[in-house]
């Protein structure tokens, strides 16, 4: 055992400090590898390089972000302070802290866990396991969509434990073993819903900025609501193509599942009515008319604003006993969610680097690419996207993949004549489905740590999951070209 953790540490250290090398000296001494790229442009392509190793590798988040920010300001583009400044100066941070606020006490009150078991108790799914699997899975994706879907995947396991007792089975039944993976995968679907409380918001930032525009999150919204019932649909279609035997749950009796009182209490009506009223009126400017009140609120406040107000009314309220209806110091003394938060400090400002004129990259991405895609048929570009973004991401972390393919593919598909929004869109989706290594996500980090507990093994945490990214590859071919014909 100590011979392991010394090789273990070793390893560590070594990672560590070729990573480091490449972050502060890679950049020195390798020269250009084409013309079009400055030294510059190497300098920060090998800090976003080195980051993207730590995220995947060593477990690390906050520490790389801090030192990739610190190298970034090394260089000849900016300065340490300016890239600080540039760092922590942005409304995205803020506007994560408030969004996760919200989606910590949802979690934390149990609020999430009483609405899903309820749901699931109904009598409407009694005897009918195939609906029963689809609206398990529709319920979870829904409420990750506005709380932590790290924690909506514990309550999904939690639930299929459940049930699994209740019906005196063994979790090592076929049944168990694929829908403890299914929950990872519509967890994950449910957490693209709303880019604006995780690694998501810096890749929807750096895809507005890029788009030079305003984005439309309704037309995103409509897109990713759509694949994830439609990955949901096909999940519950594999259990019974695959013969996946669920005779036993027909005699299930679903109202075991609700414990206690179905009701929401004051406290937790008052975080679900302020999640849902922050996400309607901060989305009222891409609904409503300019004259509306709600979309004039929406554009003068902007997302971060509006989930500001919600936090501060929520810990101005008092409870019937005098309390604040939101314990700030509890909500976020957990898990203040700061890889989030440090990943979002870092990638941004070097994603912008990246893409900037004094690097290069640009120019020669289209110069080297734009032949290749200019030759492609729309088909061909979505299928080289999607395919390219997903298998990368499995292999490193999902925020440094999708933030470094962003700037790569959408000067391309232009020059291509291909839709930038909707293949920014298939970029950003593709970048989340890290879920067949343990590097991929934090998703696929947790079922991978917790795979003995669950009594998956990594063929079924590999084969279940693949199915998925399957489905997703043959649908998108159909739909991404469909879309960027029609938005």
């Amino acid at each position: 055992m100590g011979n392991r953790s010394l090789n273990k540490n070793v390893s560590y250290y070594m990672i560590v400090a070729a990573s480091l090398f490449l972050m502060f000296f890679g950049g020195i001494i390798i020269p250009p590898f084409a013309s079009e790229i400055t030294q510059t442009g190497m300098q920060i392509l090998c800090i976003f390089v080195s980051m993207v190793i730590l995220w995947s590798t060593v477990g690390g988040i906050v520490w790389p972000s801090i030192l990739g920010i610190i190298a970034l300001g090394l260089t000849e583009y900016t300065t340490v302070g300016n890239a600080i400044t540039a760092a922590i100066g942005q409304s995205t941070i803020w506007q994560v802290m408030m969004c996760l606020t919200l989606a910590s006490a949802i979690a934390q009150s149990g609020a999430g866990e009483l609405v899903a078991r309820w749901a699931l108790s109904r009598k409407a799914m009694q005897g009918r396991p195939l609906l029963f699997s689809f609206i398990f899975l529709f319920i979870l994706r829904m409420i990750s969509a506005v709380s932590n879907p790290l924690g909506m995947i514990l309550l999904g396991w939690a639930i299929i434990e459940g049930v699994a007792n209740v019906l005196d089975q063994d979790l090592s039944e076929k049944y168990f073993r694929c829908m403890t993976v299914f929950v990872v995968v519509t967890c994950v679907n449910g957490d693209m819903i709303i880019p604006f409380k995780t690694w998501l918001t810096a890749m929807w930032n750096a895809f507005g900025e890029m788009m030079g525009s305003e984005l439309n999150f309704m037309t995103y919204l409509a897109i990713v609501f759509i694949f994830g019932t439609l990955t949901e649909l096909a999940c519950v279609l594999f259990i019974k193509l695959a013969k996946i035997d669920v005779s036993f749950m027909k005699d299930m009796d679903n109202e075991s599942l609700a414990k206690g009182s179905t009701r929401l209490n004051s406290r937790q009506t008052a975080y679900f009515l302020a999640m849902l009223a922050s996400i309607i009126i901060g989305l009222s400017g891409y609904i409503f008319p300019t004259t509306n009140i709600l979309c004039r609120i929406s554009k003068t406040l902007t997302m971060a604003g509006v989930f500001s107000v919600a936090v501060a009314v929520l810990i101005l309220l008092r409870d019937k006993d005098g309390r604040p209806m939101l314990d700030w110091k509890k909500t976020m003394a957990p898990g203040a969610f700061w890889g989030s938060f440090f990943i979002i400090a870092a990638a941004i400002p070097l994603s912008s680097a990246l893409i900037s004129e004094s690097t290069g990259f640009s120019v020669w991405l289209t110069s080297v690419l734009g032949p290749t895609f200019s030759s492609s048929s729309t088909l061909r570009i979505y299928l080289l996207v999607m395919v390219c973004a997903t298998l990368l991401t499995n292999i490193a972390s999902n925020a440094g993949i999708g933030m470094m393919l962003l700037p790569i593919v959408l000067p391309v598909a232009d020059a291509a004549g291909a839709n930038k929004f909707v293949v920014g869109i298939c970029c950003i989706m593709s970048a989340c489905f890290g879920l067949m290594t343990p590097g991929g996500s934090a998703a696929a980090a947790l079922i991978f740590g917790s795979k003995d507990q669950l009594k998956v093994s990594v063929k079924d945490i590999m084969g279940y999951s693949a199915v998925f990214i399957l489905f997703y590859f043959v649908v998108g071919a159909i739909v991404f070209p469909i879309l960027d014909k029609i938005i």
